[in-house]
């Protein structure tokens, strides 16, 4: 399923829980008009609905959280290749303007060069497009699954996606240009493992004395 199938779809399923939601609303709405078991009666039909369709809808919260972790990382990479293009371009330019390249090798070797440029702010544009669609319908269904029998999904709210970056760690080079090593830290890694294996023989002495015992 692509991305225009699964927002339709998402959608649709968001449509027909609101109606019975609203149906509910409407029959509480009634109470001194009508007989309480009559209202509580119909209630109780149009929650049962919503909750069958809020148990269709949870797997597809996750796949829609998937989806707009997949178009963000779509526009960095596009983001990426057009600053790569952009660079390449300068560097023919350069060739072209001091007489490395002629007019005809210039042209040849920048067509499709620029073309990654040009088209990178549409497909930027429906990527972002794409993104408010998800996260306009993952905010209308926290606001729908307000009710009690409706259990959200443990996943990114309103289509936040979380971007962990990884801290990055220096590569130290001594004077020869080889890996320099910390050697206390090397002492304090080696003082935690053998702390770590002296825990587990004193559990392990634990353990034979209970079953000696």
């Amino acid at each position: 399923m692509d991305n225009r199938e699964l927002l339709e779809l998402f959608t649709e399923r968001l449509d027909e829980f609101a109606k019975h939601k609203g149906y509910i609303e409407k029959a509480q709405a009634q109470a001194g008009r009508f007989s309480e078991s009559v209202i509580e009666r119909v209630v109780t039909d149009n929650t049962e609905k919503c909750v069958t369709l809020g148990a269709e809808v949870l797997p597809m919260v996750v796949e829609v959280n998937d989806a707009i972790a997949q178009l963000v990382v779509s526009g960095e990479e596009i983001r990426t290749n057009v600053a790569s293009s952009q660079l390449a371009l300068e560097e023919l330019e350069l060739r072209s303007a001091i007489g490395e390249l002629d007019d005809s090798s210039f042209s040849e070797q920048s067509t499709e060069v620029r073309k990654v440029v040009e088209t990178a702010d549409a497909k930027l544009s429906a990527i972002q497009e794409q993104l408010g669609s998800f996260q306009a319908e993952l905010t209308r269904w926290e606001a729908l699954s307000d009710m009690p029998g409706i259990v959200a999904a443990e996943t990114a709210s309103a289509g936040e996606v979380a971007v962990v970056e990884e801290e990055s760690v220096p590569l130290v080079l001594d004077e020869d240009g080889a890996p320099h090593i910390d050697e206390a830290e090397l002492v304090e890694a080696d003082d935690t493992a053998d702390d770590a294996n002296g825990s587990a023989d004193e559990a392990e002495v634990v353990v034979d004395e209970e079953l000696e015992a």
